[in-house]
């Protein structure tokens, strides 16, 4: 049987010691690092009670909307393709943002529009498309996607006086149309969106 060497004890306490202060090292390490911030947008909730860290977002710009007023009832029109300062551009190139419920009434149709910004426009183009279907995809809230392809053009491009208020008078068949009206200013455009139901 090969005799215990006394000599080897101090040396296996030393290499044991040392394992054990380098575990140490690295706990403390780990626990008073700095944590690394999983993106610049996220930012930490001071209470820790409170839901961890929350996107912060700019507030959303939109061009104002305009009003089309029948029978004394107003109708907020949907905000579709646009380019407008402080906000940038929207493209829908494949259909319009409209109210998803209609504003109800008789042919004619005779009301008003009002758009918001007090310059007068460049330019306005009026056209109505015809759809079947009584009701758009939706989007959010009151306001719903009418794509170009589910509806059916009625009338020519209507180039309209450039006033900011003025009469609107069409004649149109019983059945739920989109009134899409573009407006043009010295730098911004955008195309509004109005839902009529002709009974």
């Amino acid at each position: 049987m090969a005799e215990f060497d006394p000599g080897h004890r101090p040396r296996v306490v030393v290499a044991l010691l040392a394992l054990a202060a380098t575990a140490c090292l690295l706990a403390i390490a780990m626990v008073t690092a700095a944590p690394v911030e999983p993106n610049q947008g996220l930012r930490a909730a001071a209470d820790p009670h409170q839901p961890v860290p929350t996107r912060t977002r700019r507030p959303l710009v939109r061009p104002p909307r305009a009003l089309l007023e029948v029978d004394g009832i107003e109708q907020e029109a949907g905000i579709g393709t646009y380019c407008w300062p402080e906000a940038g551009c929207v493209d829908y190139f494949t259909g319009m943002i409209a109210p998803a419920d209609p504003l109800r009434t008789d042919s004619p149709l005779v009301g008003s529009l009002t758009f918001p910004p007090d310059e007068a426009p460049t330019h306005i183009r009026l056209r109505t498309y015809r759809y079947d279907d009584q009701r758009g995809r939706p989007t959010y809230d009151d306001w719903a996607f009418w794509p170009y392809e589910d509806g059916v053009a009625v009338g020519p491009n209507y180039e309209l006086p450039l006033l900011r208020e003025q009469p609107l008078q069409l004649v149109r068949e019983p059945g739920l149309y989109v009134v899409r009206v573009g407006v043009w200013y010295e730098d911004a455009d955008v195309f509004y969106g109005f839902l009529v139901e002709v009974e």
